[in-house]
């Protein structure tokens, strides 16, 4: 699965239906938990998708 889709698959598991106003800095934390033993490449790629993503929103 490409990286963007990997990256908003966790963020909308975690999310369920909130809407994205309610969502936390620990939501985010949580969702970039997965990330956090990999090369500093992979772990800013899903951190620009989950901000991209939040932009949009």
């Amino acid at each position: 699965m490409p990286s963007y889709a990997d990256t908003l698959v966790r963020f909308t598991t975690l999310a369920g239906d909130r809407a994205a106003a309610t969502l936390t800095p620990e939501d985010y934390a949580a969702v970039m938990d997965k990330w956090n033993s990999a090369a500093a490449a992979t772990w800013n790629r899903h951190l620009s998708a989950l901000t991209s993503f939040t932009a949009w929103a």
